[in-house]
């Protein structure tokens, strides 16, 4: 099985605290999965390496009979908290691709770049339409309306965008020119180097208002590529 997801996911296990941003728990891994199988389903990579047959592996594993959990609620139910089933998460993937020698490629091998060798590079439509489509239904990508599911959403959609287009280091979303960070640093008179997220969770009382001061940002972001 070609998995560019499963490579991936080896290097936030080598660099967990790099990539989940000082704070390696399930909630934040969920949502990063969720943004660069989002951007690899735009561009028709099937990878599904950690859908419906991983979850019934976890689940046989531990004697879990309810067809409709999935792989994150069984992963909760046996360890005391997010950043226990973090670590459960891995220790059950290399099970998993262990005994059923799956197999991990890159994406040359796979063949799925050939789209994206066409493109001179990354554009921000797709990012910016997927960001608006969730505007509509924020439960069906999200699981509720959290603005740190949002940010990790986007950090994983980013990040498969740039391996498909083998671009290492900048998306038009977080480039030089037109990068979100730098525009909500602005608005809000922000001299340091802090994330969006951040910012945001500072300026607001919850989560879910700061999801909604992301959206009226996000709209005037888009105005700049006008």
């Amino acid at each position: 099985m070609n998995s560019m997801l499963v490579k991936e996911l080896y290097e936030i296990k080598a660099n967990p605290l790099e990539y989940m941003e000082g704070e390696a728990d399930l909630e934040r891994l969920v949502s990063y999965i969720n943004g660069f199988s989002a951007a690899e389903a735009v561009y028709n990579i099937n990878d599904d390496i950690v859908g419906e047959e991983f979850s019934d592996f976890v689940k046989k594993r531990h004697n879990i009979a309810l067809e409709t959990i999935q792989w994150i609620t069984a992963l909760r139910w046996i360890t005391a908290d997010d950043k226990s089933a973090f670590k459960r998460f891995y220790y059950e993937l290399d099970s998993f691709i262990n005994e059923n020698n799956k197999e991990i490629f890159s994406m040359e091998d796979s063949g799925a770049v050939s789209y994206a060798k066409q493109e001179k590079g990354v554009k921000p439509d797709l990012l910016c339409s997927h960001i608006e489509k969730m505007r509509k239904r924020p439960g069906m990508w999200l699981g509720t309306k959290d603005v740190e599911r949002m940010y990790f959403f986007i950090k994983g959609f980013i990040k498969a965008e740039l391996i498909i287009h083998g671009t290492a280091k900048e998306h038009p979303f977080e480039g030089l020119t037109h990068s979100f960070t730098n525009f909500v640093r602005q608005v809000y008179n922000i001299k340091e180097n802090v994330s969006w997220l951040k910012i945001l969770e500072f300026k607001s009382e919850n989560k879910e208002e700061a999801l909604e001061k992301f959206y009226c940002l996000f709209d005037d972001y888009r105005k700049t590529f006008d």
